[in-house]
């Protein structure tokens, strides 16, 4: 999914209690989803809205004050194929007190794909279940009431919810899920799984399949895998321990750590990742490299960022980067600088593709829909900062920055001013020049790295004369 982040919502969903019951042979399910939604704006909404997969169909809504409510079919503004069902609640009398409301949605039906618009999002209801937020498979409140994608994808990242989920699958089923198992009992023909979340999170993913469970108690460690696919996943395990400590030395412990889950996934199903926990498709899941778990696991690593929109260099330009970094410990150097090349030769494609790559810097690429660049261009932004300023004075301006934004957001000029502090001044034109201009870009395309790193180090020099 796509992540943007571009405006300030006044509502955020803070806690969900989700109740489904599977049938896998026919495909469907109900549910009943009550949300606990709050008003940080001293004045709460006369209407909200959530939205639902459009193979879903809400049944009743519940909750006080509630004076009336409705649902129909819409597309999202920016996307004519990503239809949802839209439910409207509709308050009267809300005073500036009632800044904490809890609604219950009853719904049932099947979930639809949209691998249409999203090539990924081929979740559904049958031997494999993926349930999550990509296909709107529970009701995903959206804050500020706008149907715009912009919007949509700013709403679900910018709210942080607990959750308790509760699932009835058939009896021969695992239920997955990157939460705390706190209940398992078995009700006629179906085990009922319940979780609640380790931490506030952006999102609910349920997998139900024929699972398997590997586990590292001591650690918190769990891989849910098919059963045909043990040996890959005692391999994960390994390398899940082996990152970890590796990025720890690089960079301290992660600001919240709470144990750690993969789930495999079906192949080109999309792997993602949550606070405690990832999604793997299985060719990332079968990969002897290990790339997806290096990138995933590196954005524990990350601080949250307040640009609006955001550039996407500090989550994935960062998680990009790591990702390498772990690539050439674990596989080696001449892997990884065969990667930095490829990172050069991809930016160079994307700019013929999209020339105005070559008129947008860095700072503005959400702005302007440009967010795939900022994996490669913060690739090679790191590597070349990394080769300046040399690893110590590198890793400690990262472990510097981290701790300054473990609570708060963080920004570009908040990550140059880090390395300012730790690094020197002399650094300050090198961040300026590639957040700000679209210098970088032409140099990448007309030079190799090495001659980009020759180039900033005789200004360096220049600088100190």
């Amino acid at each position: 999914m796509i992540i943007m982040k571009s405006i300030r919502h006044n509502s955020y969903a803070v806690e969900y209690v989700l109740k489904l019951k599977l049938d896998i042979n026919d495909r469907q399910l109900s549910g009943s989803s009550r949300v606990t939604v709050v008003s940080y704006s001293g004045k709460p909404a006369g209407t909200l809205r959530f939205i639902l997969n459009h193979g879903l169909k809400p049944l009743d809504v519940r909750g006080e004050l509630i004076s009336k409510w409705r649902w129909y079919r819409g597309s999202i503004g920016g996307l004519r194929e990503l239809f949802v069902n839209v439910i409207e609640i509709t308050y009267d009398k809300r005073s500036e007190n009632d800044n904490r409301i809890e609604i219950t949605i009853d719904f049932e039906g099947s979930i639809r794909d949209y691998s249409s618009v999203f090539p990924y999002v081929k979740d559904c209801i049958g031997e494999y279940t993926l349930i999550r937020t990509d296909a709107y498979s529970y009701p995903v409140f959206l804050a500020n009431n706008d149907l715009s994608f912009h919007n949509l994808v700013s709403s679900v990242i910018s709210q942080r919810f607990k959750y308790r989920i509760e699932v009835a699958a058939p009896r021969d089923y695992v239920v997955a899920n990157v939460g705390k198992l706190v209940g398992h009992k078995v009700r006629e023909d179906y085990k009922v799984y319940v979780y609640i979340s380790k931490v506030p999170s952006w999102r609910m993913d349920i997998a139900v399949a024929k699972f398997r469970v590997l586990e590292e108690k001591q650690d918190d460690l769990r891989i849910f895998y098919l059963p045909e696919d043990k040996e890959y996943a005692e391999r994960i395990l390994y390398t899940l321990k082996n990152c970890l400590k590796y990025y720890e030395e690089l960079f301290g412990k992660p600001a919240r750590w709470n144990g750690y889950t993969i789930i495999e996934l079906p192949e080109t199903w999309g792997s993602q990742a949550d606070y405690t926990g990832m999604l793997l498709e299985r060719k990332g899941f079968t990969d002897s490299h290990h790339a997806g778990i290096y990138h995933e696991l590196a954005h524990l690593w990350n601080a949250q960022s307040a640009e609006h929109p955001p550039s996407r260099f500090l989550d994935e330009g960062f998680a990009s980067y790591f990702q390498l970094l772990a690539e050439r410990r674990f596989i080696g150097d001449k892997w990884f600088k065969e990667r930095l090349r490829n990172a050069r030769e991809k930016i160079r494609e994307l700019a013929k593709k999209t020339p105005k790559l070559l008129e947008v810097p860095l700072a503005d690429y959400g702005k302007y829909y440009l967010t795939d660049a900022s994996y490669l261009v913060g690739v090679l932004l790191l590597y070349v900062l990394n080769r300046l300023t040399g690893d110590q004075c590198f890793y400690k301006a990262i472990r510097r920055f981290l701790e300054k934004h473990y609570e708060t957001p963080a920004t570009l000029e908040s990550f140059k001013e880090a390395f300012v502090e730790i690094c020197g001044d002399r650094i300050r034109s090198f961040l300026e020049e590639w957040f700000y201009t679209t210098k970088p870009v032409e140099l990448i395309i007309e030079k190799d790295i090495d001659e980009i790193i020759e180039l900033y180090k005789s200004r360096l020099y220049e600088s100190l004369q």
